[in-house]
């Protein structure tokens, strides 16, 4: 009796928090839009490639406004991002109350940072969404307690954090290979902490823990592969990278090839490249924030791109019969 009430509130399927899919970049699945007040009058402003997570802890959100909302306004926007379904009519599938918090002065634009205020997330029917938290939250305490003090390697986020970063990941992030070399140390690893912005500004989103922080700070020159699908168990692999000095380029499990510009070693397999010159980088809570400009970018091979999204999101597709392939 126990199990079959489990299985009707919480589904047949235990749903992960993360899903590994293969989406032919540009992405069209859903899009972001920032909603708030500006002089009396609601607007509603396409973000999608402009919208980028800044920290983990606290959540924070980076967005270049400059164009949109004066900075003596942005405290009284009331902001919220909404991610749209991009297939399915265009139906909200979440939203991010967010607070601004203050905005970085470089020498190209302004960039805004919030911090999240709550959030709700539409891909379940609010009284399992519920559930399913609180069963996430039983199986982390668990596992928590049967690892001991080796937990420390994992990443920990509050709940209300965590469940808005799964909100904003409902429009897929892709995943790309950083290759940074400076002086005999070379490093490369992925990262999804990466955007566009309404400006000259590429951000990229890195723990103040990894080593490779002050390699990229010393380099300031810096390639981005994007990953093909078919390399979700190597990018995996190369995770551990992030807790390395340096690399031996030559042991990388994929043919390389020298960027352009920089000349730096990249995946010949990449589906694309770009290749970015670090302006200036601040500290934000967890994570170091990279603010790049674009130097060269180019299209390499066809072919569908590492992204990742929720378990939710993944879990709501299936029930209309359209979930993203795996990678």
């Amino acid at each position: 009796m126990k199990r079959f009430v489990k299985r009707w509130l919480l589904g047949a399927d235990s749903i992960p928090q993360w899903v590994a899919v293969a989406i032919r970049p540009p992405q069209q699945q859903a899009s972001i839009w920032l909603r708030g007040i500006q002089a009396a009058r609601t607007f509603a402003l396409d973000v999608t490639r402009n919208a980028t997570v800044t920290a983990l802890r606290p959540l924070t959100f980076g967005l270049c406004l400059a164009n949109h909302v004066s900075q003596n306004q942005l405290g009284e926007t009331s902001p919220v991002l909404v991610i749209r379904d991009g297939r399915l009519d265009g139906r909200i599938l979440g939203q991010v109350k967010l607070r601004y918090t203050r905005s970085l002065d470089a020498s190209a634009g302004r960039i805004d940072l919030f911090e999240v205020a709550k959030s709700r997330n539409y891909c379940l029917p609010w009284l399992r969404l519920q559930l399913h938290y609180l069963n996430e939250w039983r199986v982390g305490r668990m596992a928590k307690r049967n690892k001991g003090s080796q937990q420390g390697y994992n990443f920990s986020m509050p709940p209300r954090d965590l469940h808005s970063l799964f909100v904003f990941y409902t429009c897929p992030r892709p995943v790309v290979f950083v290759s940074v070399s400076h002086e005999g140390q070379s490093n490369l690893f992925p990262m999804d902490l990466i955007g566009p912005t309404d400006s000259p500004y590429f951000l990229m989103a890195l723990r103040r823990t990894s080593p490779a922080v002050q390699l990229m700070q010393r380099s300031r020159r810096l390639a981005l592969a994007d990953v093909p699908a078919g390399y979700r168990d190597i990018a995996y692999d190369l995770g551990q990278h992030h807790k390395n000095t340096s690399i031996n380029v030559e042991a990388l499990p994929f043919e390389t090839t020298l960027s352009p510009t920089w000349s730096l070693p990249v995946a010949k397999a990449a589906l694309g490249i770009r290749e970015v010159e670090v302006e200036t980088t601040e500290s934000i809570g967890s994570h170091e924030l990279f603010v790049t400009r674009i130097v060269h970018e180019a299209h390499w091979h066809d072919g569908p791109q590492l992204f990742h999204v929720p378990g939710l999101y993944q879990h709501y597709l299936a029930r209309q019969q359209c979930a993203l392939e795996l990678a």
